[in-house]
């Protein structure tokens, strides 16, 4: 409820450009960070339903169970958020010198890799794309020989109609 009062004691109007412009700022980062933790107690509600537990039983490999942990995940809106989870090691490990690494299951089956959403991947994969994008058209159009270093003539061999 704290991030609905902030938001409900900003100024109703603003008197000049700038103090429109830091309003809708401030309202921006507000509802980015409640976007954040509703998405965290959906996560935390999902990891805790009868599915998650039904397909982390149904793994290819036999899983034990090694205690609740929490998790920092971040959210499509930037914003980290902690959650409880079970964490997960393969079975049969007794009398072996060497621990091998387990897994957060329910993230797994939520399609969470690497303490990321899948909506926040799905963001950074469309930059990574739409920046080598970039650059190689830069590359393609710089003044010089065309193909002068072969990267340009590679990426757009393939693309020509």
């Amino acid at each position: 409820m704290r991030l609905l009062d902030h938001l409900a004691h900003l100024p109703v109007a603003a008197g000049t450009p700038g103090a429109l412009d830091e309003y809708e700022r401030e309202v921006v980062r507000t509802t980015e960070r409640l976007a954040g933790l509703i998405t965290g107690e959906i996560l935390q509600a999902s990891l805790a339903s009868e599915t998650v537990e039904t397909l982390t039983k149904a793994s290819a490999k036999p899983l034990k169970k090694a205690g609740a942990q929490a998790v920092t995940l971040r959210t499509a809106s930037g914003v980290a958020v902690q959650i409880t989870t079970l964490y997960y090691r393969p079975k049969g490990q007794r009398g072996t010198h060497r621990r091998l690494p387990g897994l957060y299951a329910g993230l797994v089956v939520l399609g969470i890799f690497e303490h990321c959403t899948p909506a926040l991947a799905a963001r950074v994969s469309l930059l990574a794309a739409l920046t080598t994008y970039r650059f190689y058209v830069a590359r393609a159009s710089s003044p010089g020989k065309p193909g002068q270093d072969g990267l340009a003539t590679q990426a757009w061999s393939g693309c020509s109609g």
